[in-house]
């Protein structure tokens, strides 16, 4: 099952696998329904091999989830705009995955489905590092040469809340039981490669 960490909410306590739902945090609006169908999902442990897994927030290729912070750039780039408008604010910690790593832990989860299954909490967290937002939009700003003033603005709808929401959040079974570890560049630091991409396929 393909879950989200927005499951867990903010929070800046460490949050593990282990940590239960709802225990330290709220879920996020947005995705407040999921802790009921994970308990379900769960309850079929015994007659099914089951694997919940929460991704943190996708990038690379053409943009992802994160298009909600890199398409606003894009069109002000596009449209000669003075301003782009972004959601959150520059020190919105957000924690990542790139898109190819995300497909690393899945291939790894499958081919040890039974085993993880068989544990006593079948929760995988994905997660690859934690960056700011402000970092990201001003290295994609420059990548796709944008000069406009960028600013921002408090989200206004539930989607928008959750992909504000910042967790301290480790993939410590991923790397414990898979040996599965992040390879890829990080998205400030390789926006150079990452607007790229962007633009390939948004053009």
């Amino acid at each position: 099952m393909f879950c989200h960490t927005k499951v867990h909410g903010s929070s800046t306590n460490h949050i593990s696998e282990a940590t239960p739902l709802e225990s330290q945090t709220v879920p996020a609006n947005v995705v407040a329904w999921r802790p009921a169908v994970e308990h379900q999902v769960l309850a079929a442990h015994d007659v099914l091999d089951v694997v919940i897994v929460r991704p943190s927030i996708l990038y690379g290729g053409n943009g992802t989830i994160c298009k909600l912070w890199l398409d606003a750039i894009y069109m002000a780039a596009k449209e000669n705009a003075p301003t782009a408008t972004i959601v959150g604010t520059p020190t919105t910690r957000v924690t990542l995955i790139h898109k190819d790593d995300l497909a690393d832990l899945f291939v790894k989860i499958v081919d040890q489905l039974t085993m993880l299954s068989a544990s006593t909490y079948p929760v995988i967290n994905a997660a690859g590092h934690q960056e700011d937002l402000g970092p990201i939009v001003n290295e994609f700003s420059k990548a796709i040469g944008f000069k406009g003033k960028l600013e921002y603005r408090e989200a206004e709808s539930p989607f928008e809340e959750g992909m504000l929401t910042g967790l301290n959040f480790r993939p410590n079974k991923a790397r414990g039981l898979l040996q599965w570890e992040p390879r890829q560049i990080p998205f400030a630091q390789g926006m150079q490669i990452y607007a790229e991409s962007y633009k390939a396929l948004k053009d």
